[in-house]
């Protein structure tokens, strides 16, 4: 929506109908492979399961040039990351 990259990860279910889906939401400072075991867990039990790394976080763009920092200029950034990721 603002043109900042999101990194994200889809995993579907590989045999039959899925139970649901997942939507994997972590919190500040934390990244995808993280919850690789979590994921795995889910999956096994029949569901599919997407997430996503905040901007600023692990795999997504910087807002500004220091990539060590998770910077946003505003809280609004992140429902907008939000909105993204479910579009």
């Amino acid at each position: 929506m603002d043109n900042v990259q999101l990194h994200y990860a889809f995993w579907p279910k590989s045999v039959g109908k899925p139970r649901g889906t997942i939507c994997l939401v972590q919190g500040r400072s934390k990244f995808i492979e993280k919850y690789f075991e979590t994921i795995a867990d889910f999956c096994k039990r029949g569901f599919v399961v997407a997430t996503f790394d905040w901007r600023g976080q692990s795999g997504s763009g910087r807002l500004i040039g220091d990539a060590s920092l998770g910077y946003v200029n505003k809280f609004e950034d992140y429902w907008t990351d939000l909105k993204s990721f479910h579009s």
